[in-house]
């Protein structure tokens, strides 16, 4: 059982470190420039590709949906975490 304890992340970091870290990954992805700038560059290749003759709707499809969950996924993010 020894062998396993390193997957064990709170065998070598303090849980309330591990929790300040992810809150930190998730509050920088979706809320500032990285949200915006993912959110805008992802509606910008789903329109591109829906304008240029290279029409693949899977892929417009699929990065205005990515667009969607930066962008709104944010704020019901952390309306849970606030509740």
């Amino acid at each position: 059982m020894m062998e396993f304890d390193v997957f064990n992340i709170f065998s070598w970091i303090d849980p309330a470190r591990y929790r300040e870290f992810w809150y930190f990954a998730v509050n920088s992805l979706f809320n500032g420039f990285t949200s915006r700038f993912i959110a805008s560059l992802c509606l910008f290749f789903s329109i591109y590709s829906i304008v240029t003759r290279r029409f693949r709707p899977a892929f417009s499809v699929m990065l205005f949906v990515v667009a969607m969950v930066v962008t709104y996924g944010g704020g019901l993010i952390f309306w849970f975490i606030d509740s």
